[in-house]
Order: C-alpha cells, then sequence, then structure tokens
C-alpha cells in the first residue's frame, strides 16, 4: 500500500492532490492514501477564519471549501490530525473523528483508526504546560485566550493512547516528541534552522507527552510537522527490539520538502476502506467518566488512587462494544454540511459570529458508543445559563415572590459538567503518577505562533453579529508642485541652467562687468584668482574669494546623509522578510532573528544566497560611494571643482542602490520563504529595513536631483 505523507497542509489541498497526481504518472503507480500532519486549515466560509489563531493578513479561504461544498471530491482517501492553525470551529464539532469532507476524515482530539489492516493513531494539536490538565471548555465565539487553548493537547487524550496495546503501525502528532532530535542529524538540522541549538540543548523542543508516548507505543512510523523543516531520525526501543521511524516534513510550498511517499505491507486484499479501531472504541467506552469540560485541573486515574487506574480492554470488554456496532466497525459515509459553503461569486455574504453546532456524526457516534458529546455538554451549559439569567431578569422585573414552577428550573452545573458514564460516582478524585501531569502554569504566548497576532474577537455574546473589517492603504504620493519658470540671463541670479554648467559661464565676462575695475569671476573653475582686465587693458590681478555652497547644494549633502544613514541601518538589521508561521522569524541580509516557543529571541549571521549576496554587496559599495559623495560637496565649500566628481559618485551610488532593489526580489525562492522570484508566499511579508532601504534608494534620486539641479524649482 502506498501511503503519501504531508507536512502542514495550510489549506493548499489543489496543490497538494495535483502534486501527488505528478508523482503517480512519474512511477506509473497509484498512491492509495494521504496522510497529513496538521494545520489543515479546513475552512468551510468567511466565519471559520474569524476561529483561526492566526494574524489577519495571513487568512485566506485557500481551497478547502471546494472539497467541503462539492465542487470538487478528494481523489483519494485523506487523513489528517489538527495542528495550531485551524478552524478550530469546525473540528471541535467532531471532537472523535469525523468525515469534514467526502473523502476527507479527520481523527478527532486523539484517534485509532485502520485502513486495510493498517492502523493509524493520531494526537491533534499541540503542547502547552498550562492548558495540559484542562477540559475541553472552550466554546465559540472564542475570546484572545481560548481561541489559541482550544487547539493545545489535553492529559485525557494522551491517557487514552496510552492505553493502547498490540502495534501501531504509524503515528501522527503536530509537534515534535521532545529529546527526538539526538536520534538524528542535529548538524544538518542546525543549519537549517540555527535558532534551535538553544532549545535541543535544553531539551525543551518539542512536545513532552509526544515522547512519552512515543517511547510507551514505539510505532512502526511517527510523522510530524510544526516546525516547517525536513528532518528524520530512528528511535530505538530501550531494552527491546522496536525502533520507529520518525520524519518530520516542512509546509506546502514551492521547494519545500512537504510530502513524502512510502509503501506499508498491507495486512488485508480489496479495496481501501477505513474502518473503526476496536480497542479504542473500547477505551473511549471505558474512560468516559474522565471527560471534562471545566477549565479546572483535572487529574487522571494513577496507580495510588482509589479504584481502577489502567483501562486497556480485556477480550470481554471489546466484544460488548463490538456488539454495540453490530459486528460492523467500518466508519459510515455519512457526512453531512453544517454550515453553507463559501461562495467566490456571492458578494453579498454577511460574516457571522461563530457558534457552538452539533454534528449529527458525533451524534450517531457518541449514541451508538454510550458516550458524551463534549459539544452537546457545552451547549446544555449554555443555554440553562441563558435560561437561568432570563428568569432572573423576569423575577427583577415583576414584584413578590419565586413560585414553585420557576423553581423547576434550577440546574445543578455540576451534574451537566460530570459525564453520565455509570462509573462517574465512583471515581471522583484521582491522582496521576505520569510525569507529563505538570501543575499549570503561565508560559507565554505560543510559541508557534510567536508571531501570532491577537484574534480580533472580543469573545462576547452580546457582540454584534456581523463585524466589518476595514483595511485602510495609505499610499504615499509626491507632488511636484513647483512650476516651470523662465530664467533671467543676467549675472548673478542665473540660478537653474548656468549652475549646471559652472565652468562655461564662470570663464563668460558680461560687457557690464568688463567696465568694472576687476573682473569679478562667479566660479573659478581652476584657481583662486584669476588674471583680469581693466577698461585700459591693463592686466590687474584680483584676489577672489571662494563662494560659499548654495542651498541646492547644502540640501543635497543633507538628503544623501539621510540616504545613507538609512541603507545602513536596514543592511544591519535582519527585518526584510518576516514571517509569524512556525514562530516569528525576521530574515536580513547581514542578521536573522528567530522567536521560538516564547522564548528568548535567537540571532544568527545569514547564509546568503547568490541574489542576496549581490543585493548586499550593493548596497554596502553603494552606501561607500555616498559617503564619498557628501565629503565631496562638503569639501566644495572651499573649492567648487569637485562638485563634477561628487554627482557622478552619487550617481554611481544610484545606480547600485537601484540593482540592488531589482535583485533582492528575485531571491524570494530561497528555502527560508519558499517563494517565487520578485513573488512573496502568503505567510510572508516584506519588513520595516526592506523598506527603509527603498526610502534610502528614493531619497538617493531626490538628493542625485538636487546636486545637478535637475528640474527644480527656484531657490
Amino acid at each position: 500500500m502506498r501511503i503519501a505523507v504531508e507536512g502542514c497542509a495550510h489549506g493548499e489541498l489543489d496543490i497538494i492532490y495535483e502534486t501527488i497526481q505528478e508523482i503517480e504518472k512519474i512511477d506509473g503507480r497509484k498512491i492509495d492514501l494521504l496522510i497529513c500532519c496538521g494545520d489543515f486549515q479546513a475552512a468551510r466560509n468567511l466565519n471559520d477564519l474569524k476561529c483561526m489563531a492566526i494574524s489577519d493578513k495571513y487568512k485566506d479561504m485557500c481551497t478547502f471549501y471546494k472539497y467541503y461544498s462539492g465542487e470538487k471530491k478528494a481523489p483519494i482517501l485523506t487523513i489528517f490530525i489538527g495542528g495550531n492553525h485551524e478552524a478550530s470551529n469546525y473540528l471541535q464539532e467532531l471532537p472523535y473523528g469525523g468525515w469534514v469532507a467526502p473523502n476527507i476524515y479527520y481523527l478527532g482530539y486523539a484517534g485509532v483508526v485502520q485502513v486495510a489492516g493498517i492502523r493509524i493513531a493520531g494526537l491533534s494539536g499541540i503542547y502547552k504546560s498550562r492548558h495540559w490538565m484542562q477540559g475541553h471548555y472552550e466554546k465559540p465565539p472564542y475570546t484572545d485566550s481560548t481561541i489559541r487553548s482550544v487547539y493545545h493537547i489535553r492529559n485525557i487524550e494522551v491517557f487514552r493512547l496510552k492505553q493502547l496495546s498490540g502495534k501501531i503501525d504509524i503515528f501522527l502528532s503536530h509537534d515534535w516528541p521532545a529529546g527526538v532530535t539526538k536520534y538524528g542529524d542535529e548538524d544538518i538540522l542546525l543549519k537549517q534552522k540555527p535558532f534551535f541549538k538553544d532549545d535541543i540543548e535544553s531539551n525543551t523542543l518539542g512536545s513532552p507527552p509526544c515522547m512519552e508516548l512515543l517511547e510507551r507505543l514505539y510505532p512502526s512510523y511517527w510523522f510530524s510537522a510544526h516546525l516547517h523543516c525536513k528532518f528524520a531520525a530512528l528511535v530505538p526501543e530501550k531494552g527491546g527490539a522496536r525502533v520507529t521511524k520518525f520524519l518530520a516534513l516542512d509546509k506546502c510550498l514551492p521547494k519545500r520538502k512537504f510530502l513524502q511517499v512510502l509503501e506499508v505491507r498491507s495486512q488485508e486484499d480489496g479495496p481501501i476502506q477505513l474502518n473503526y479501531d476496536l480497542e479504542w472504541l473500547t477505551i473511549l467506552h471505558l474512560t468516559n467518566h474522565l471527560l471534562s469540560i471545566k477549565s479546572s485541573i483535572h487529574y487522571m486515574p494513577g496507580q495510588y488512587g482509589g479504584g481502577r487506574w489502567t483501562y486497556t480492554p480485556t477480550a470481554k470488554e471489546k466484544q460488548i462494544v463490538y456488539e454495540k456496532f453490530g459486528s460492523n466497525l467500518r466508519i459510515p459515509l455519512n457526512f453531512t454540511r453544517t454550515v453553507k459553503p463559501y461562495d467566490p461569486c456571492d458578494i453579498n455574504t454577511r460574516i457571522e459570529w461563530p457558534r457552538l453546532l452539533i454534528n449529527d456524526q458525533t451524534t450517531r457516534f457518541c449514541k451508538m458508543l454510550g458516550i458524551d458529546d463534549p459539544s452537546a455538554l457545552l451547549q446544555i451549559i449554555t443555554n440553562t445559563t441563558m435560561d437561568n439569567s432570563r428568569s432572573s431578569e423576569l423575577s427583577m422585573e415583576t414584584s413578590g415572590e419565586y413560585t414553585s414552577e420557576s423553581m423547576d428550573i434550577s440546574f445543578d452545573e455540576e451534574s451537566v459538567f460530570s459525564s453520565t458514564f455509570e462509573e462517574n460516582s465512583t471515581h471522583k478524585y484521582f491522582v496521576d503518577n505520569s510525569p507529563t501531569n505538570f501543575s499549570p502554569k503561565s508560559d507565554g504566548d505560543d510559541s508557534d505562533n510567536g508571531d501570532m497576532s491577537k484574534s480580533t474577537l472580543d469573545g462576547t455574546v452580546n457582540s454584534s453579529n456581523t463585524e466589518t473589517t476595514t483595511e485602510i492603504a495609505d499610499s504615499a504620493s509626491m507632488d511636484d508642485s513647483s512650476e516651470q519658470t523662465g530664467c533671467v540671463q543676467t549675472e548673478p541670479n542665473c540660478k537653474k541652467f548656468k549652475r549646471r554648467n559652472y565652468s562655461v559661464y564662470s570663464s563668460t565676462v558680461s560687457t557690464q562687468s568688463r567696465r568694472t575695475s576687476c573682473l569679478r569671476v562667479l566660479y573659478a573653475p581652476k584657481r583662486w584668482w584669476q588674471l583680469a582686465y581693466a577698461p585700459n587693458n591693463v592686466p590687474i590681478l584680483c584676489h577672489l574669494t571662494a563662494r560659499k555652497m548654495d542651498k541646492l547644494t547644502i540640501i543635497s549633502v543633507i538628503l544623501f546623509f539621510l540616504a545613507d544613514i538609512s541603507a545602513i541601518i536596514s543592511i544591519s538589521m535582519p527585518d526584510w522578510i518576516i514571517t509569524d508561521v512556525g514562530g516569528d522569524t525576521r530574515l536580513g541580509l547581514m542578521w536573522s532573528c528567530m522567536t521560538l516557543y516564547n522564548r528568548p529571541q535567537v540571532c544568527f549571521k545569514s547564509q546568503l544566497e547568490s541574489e542576496w549576496m549581490m543585493a548586499l554587496v550593493c548596497i554596502f559599495i553603494g552606501c561607500i560611494l555616498i559617503t564619498a559623495t557628501v565629503i565631496l560637496l562638503i569639501l566644495s565649500h572651499w573649492d567648487r571643482t569637485v562638485i563634477p566628481f561628487a554627482r557622478w559618485v552619487g550617481f554611481s551610488a544610484m545606480i547600485l542602490f537601484c540593482n540592488a532593489a531589482v535583485i533582492f526580489p528575485m531571491g524570494f525562492h530561497i528555502n527560508e520563504i519558499g517563494g517565487q522570484p520578485y513573488q512573496l508566499p502568503n505567510s510572508h511579508q516584506v519588513g520595516i529595513a526592506y523598506i527603509l532601504f527603498v526610502l534610502a534608494l528614493w531619497i538617493t534620486v531626490i538628493s542625485e536631483l538636487f546636486a545637478g539641479k535637475v528640474c527644480l524649482p527656484h531657490f
């Protein structure tokens, strides 16, 4: 069985499926299954975009809505887990997994399925210690906090996965298991991501719960994504014979290693179909009483607590669940749409506040298995709280005492927060001896989003159901208010044309000037004194005083100096290209910086491709030439003969800056960006350093105009 494994999909399903079809054409063999390791971005419409924890500038409908609406159908069976860039409101409808579109299956918060006898397990989300022991209390519309905590993994999912026995063929996680890098080539990894060094040395790169699962289950393959690079490792079992082949893949961008095809021996012949895993179903049934939708700390059973603490099912327990499903574990093809899909042709689409929805797939699954739907419990809490609030307001408006009928509306919140499973009354408090049951603590914002801007959602129920987002683009324009006026051709007020050719006009003597006792030379081209003639043609030696710089030259010096400073600052900053995907990354010509997992910023020397190296050389030489231009213009205060040289040096600097501005975007194809020449991907944008350089370029052009006195108004 041929399986294609994808790293971070980021909603680019069309590109992924087209890539797979190209591989099939080249190999001449069909790929049977596609697996995605998170950041799937199953956005159905514009409302779903409001539930994604990414900056507004990166929110894009991409192509999933086409498969949700039925416009397209996935050409091969697709299985995916959730990451940290998801339409969380949609995935929350399917906590135990389900079809998000025809032929596209989500594994849920955690899940195990079988495809042609191959056992595939997965864990959605990323690890954050402060939410590790909380329940799934988040519900749309999300607040600035819950829009991120909703995709943080909880201890109940890891606890359930630890109960699995038998062989796991493939395990999926968005996070890397903590410490997995020591089983691979860290040197190659650090060449790609040098800012990982501190985290690797402190063993804080990755998810501790994932490593616990790996060392407990030792699946044949473990695939991850999240950190946007390809990395392979072999993790041998300590004191055993099992070995896990770990592979992390990049995001879906050109020239990125985001797809891997492998062959796994299937144990069943016949058509490829998706089945439930009996052991996993039984574990869900047995641990239903551990479900929590509270934000308080929730412990898992431990061996030193009372009652049962291990839930690896017995054969009898599995038989009971098997009978519940009528001895048929095939996953039904019961996809149904719960919201209206996005229509790019509908210009009157209203953006409404997302709300908590109950998915019929989850309802049927929970009813058949006899477990609770977290979304249904949250909806009961919400509706009851609203009813109580209305009753309270009504009672305040009316006089008198409460009647017995109004008391019937009272609601015990604790009874709904707890599961209805029969063992709930016997196991109320537990102690978990698992080393990953850390106490919740505040450790900052999500690392992967480093940069992630806060959501625009305010999370209030009474907010308006529509939100209008207005983007104001400020455009800067130069207004040439000067008018072309005639230049008076008399000495010494000729300010426009004569100054462009001062060496010619300095040797020209008018009739009026010859009547003076001493010829006054306005601009001496060669020396500080000159031989002149008196009216009686007797040569007179007149000592000439050097003329000070005019206003245009002074302005030119100031502007060249500002351009020089701006260009120097720009190349010394790492903010030429920035992105907040996978951490706050800032790429520069001399330095690049990365902020990951809310840790201190790490800066390192950029390893430039040829295009960026040429741009840096042009800017560096240009800065030297502008500095020389400024010095020459200052010297013109005493010697005007240096002005032509200053103009040519400034002109050369301007040409170099223009070349750098043209060459730099040609390097957008580098691995750190993954775009095309002159085309940045949606996840990246130019930073303040690049804008500062463009400003320096324009100032240089204007400075050269002032220095040459070309097409400028009178001063």
